[in-house]
């Protein structure tokens, strides 16, 4: 990679990171609220750096169904950009949510293609009382979909 497309790569994310910690009101969404925030940013960025193993320390089915990551066609994937293009939740209590939606918008190279492919994705993340923590449900991008 080169070193333009890295600084680009990191304004890109602290652009990303200020724009989402901008918009969240902490009143609204507590503690939990902020927890989320640190998980889905640090699954992103896992993501996003192709960290694929690390990303998928954050997902969890809700009905304890394994699941195992088929990451070998991820070697040839590169991505260039993981955002939050919506946010709603479903919440206990105003403070406490449990399931929070997302849609993401995720921008890929395939084989070094100079092509740039782009597709939405929905997210559900649920928080798990007995862990402590937050996880998605559902499995890595599926980067053959469009």
């Amino acid at each position: 990679m080169q070193f333009k497309q890295v600084i680009i790569s990191m304004i890109t994310t602290l652009v990303l990171v200020s724009s989402v910690t901008g918009c969240w009101n902490k009143q609204a969404w507590g503690t939990r609220g902020d927890e989320f925030l640190k998980t889905s940013i640090r699954y992103r960025s896992a993501v996003r750096w192709a960290e694929y193993d690390e990303a998928f320390s954050y997902i969890k089915m809700r009905d304890g169904t394994p699941r195992e990551p088929d990451l070998d066609y991820l070697e040839k994937i590169e991505v260039t950009g993981y955002e939050i293009v919506k946010r709603t939740s479903e919440a206990r209590t105003e403070t406490t949510p449990e399931e929070i939606q997302v849609t993401v918008e995720i921008d890929f190279l395939r084989d070094a293609s100079p092509s740039l492919n782009k597709f939405k994705r929905e997210e559900t993340w649920w928080f798990d009382e007995e862990a402590e923590k937050w996880y998605l449900d559902g499995n890595l991008p599926d980067f053959n979909k469009k």
